[in-house]
């Protein structure tokens, strides 16, 4: 009887760690990769609608209906693989461990945008950066608050308001600048802009 108890238990065992050494739902590990950024795409809005509109370089908007969209080009080399955690016998097939989730690297990350606008009567251009805000948890924030709040590089992607129109130029050309960390800088500019007085 004895012998049977023990070949039944061990029997149990043995399917156990069989089952739990494999993996949950068919996970084959998360990937490790390190991001590169390698330029800036920018879109002018208007948002005076329902909808936000693209500006077209013969369309006039209001000011205070602006904004930009600021997307930073990247590119993303595999690094590595990261591979799960075996049990060992120890877990069941109905407590599985997530899968391994994919991890990303910054080794250059954005530090902060700068946004200018060039008066196309006059060629002057002016540093605007605190005119435009960041809709953060119903309120806006400044650029550089937001970008010193960042703990992570995993976006790259921004909307931009402007929240302080009256020294910006009824007819105008803005440029943004990324900054990463290195010092290089990534710059792109609008059609000219027209705004209604």
């Amino acid at each position: 009887m004895k012998k049977k108890v023990f070949i039944l238990f061990t029997t149990i065992f043995l399917i156990q760690f069989v089952v739990s050494c494999e993996m949950c739902g068919g996970c084959s590990g998360g990937n490790s990769y390190t991001v590169s950024y390698r330029g800036v795409d920018i879109s002018a809005y208007d948002t005076s609608g329902a909808i936000n509109k693209i500006i077209e370089e013969q369309d006039t908007v209001y000011k205070y209906a602006f904004g930009l969209s600021v997307y930073v080009e990247s590119v993303q080399e595999k690094t590595g693989m990261i591979l799960p955690k075996p049990s060992y016998g120890f877990a069941t097939a109905m407590a599985c461990e997530p899968c391994p989730v994919d991890e990303y690297s910054y080794p250059n990350p954005i530090s902060h945008v700068e946004i200018w606008v060039i008066n196309t009567k006059t060629d002057e251009k002016t540093n605007i950066t605190a005119n435009f805000g960041v809709y953060q948890e119903q309120d806006f924030i400044s650029l550089e608050t937001f970008f010193s709040q960042r703990s992570n590089d995993n976006y790259a992607s921004f909307v931009f308001d402007l929240l302080e129109h009256q020294s910006i130029p009824n007819s105008s050309v803005f440029v943004v600048e990324t900054h990463l960390e290195s010092g290089e800088i990534f710059s792109q500019s609008t059609p000219q802009i027209s705004f209604y007085d």
